[in-house]
């Protein structure tokens, strides 16, 4: 009687999943963070959607998240329920603002107080999901994708007549530039890439009406800067509502 042989089954190889990537949008309202969010979401990532109060009920893909971008503890807070959920973000966009009308819209310091320290807080907190976006971006997890911190900004600290009536967004925004040229120097070794990102008019000026109708291209604008480009270049990065880069600052 003959022997017979059974072969044993081969051990499958290991494959090593790459986990999808996960975006983080502070300030994820109706507008700009609905247009970005839907464009991330598009591309395969897992969006976490933060601000003051998020909805209850989402689509799948998206983490509605519990965000005061005021004060660094609700936003330390916000990106552990992130990690704990769809893991550490490699893309984080700081869209959340703030505007306060003036009692006197020619006299800056009839805005009390407390108002412009809200607006100054809103702005530090850039520095606050900035420290808590590069430990997650140093996370093995982030490795595989671009690591990109986007600052939706417009020009008005840039202004060299600066009008009354913004003299609070303009100080928001003039802290968060500030913070992002900073960061970008710092951390470029890393490949890590900040951007003060400004929609402007034709003429390189507040963008006015088109901010309106500017969702679509904050969206595009935003995928370009985080698949398209490869090094920092400048942190300043302004456009226009066609999308384009806007060519006469640079």
């Amino acid at each position: 009687m003959s022997n017979t042989t059974q072969e044993s089954a081969q051990p499958q190889a290991n494959v090593d999943v790459v986990p999808k990537p996960v975006a983080f949008i502070i300030g994820a309202g109706p507008h700009i963070g609905a247009a970005v969010a839907g464009t991330l979401h598009e591309q395969g990532y897992l969006v976490a959607l933060g601000c003051r109060n998020p909805k209850a009920e989402v689509a799948e893909g998206y983490l509605p998240v519990t965000v005061d971008a005021s004060k660094p503890e609700s936003i330390k807070a916000a990106f552990e329920t992130v990690v704990k959920k769809f893991g550490h973000p490699s893309v984080v966009i700081y869209n959340a603002a703030s505007f306060v009308t003036h009692p006197d819209t020619k006299d800056p310091l009839t805005l009390p107080v407390e108002s412009f320290y809200e607006s100054a807080a809103i702005g530090l907190g850039v520095y606050a999901a900035a420290q808590e976006a590069v430990i997650s971006f140093r996370h093995e997890s982030a490795l595989p994708h671009p690591k990109v911190f986007i600052v939706t900004g417009n020009a008005l600290p840039f202004n060299p007549h600066p009008t009354p009536v913004y003299s609070s967004p303009t100080i928001q925004k003039a802290i968060q530039a500030k913070l992002v040229g900073t960061f970008a120097g710092a951390y470029e070794g890393e490949n890590f890439r900040f951007y003060y990102a400004t929609l402007v008019s034709t003429t390189g000026g507040l963008a006015g009406p088109d901010f309106i109708k500017g969702a679509a291209a904050y969206a595009q604008v935003y995928w370009d800067l985080i698949h398209h480009h490869t090094e920092q270049g400048n942190w300043d990065y302004r456009f226009t509502l066609d999308g384009h880069k806007y060519a006469w600052y640079d």
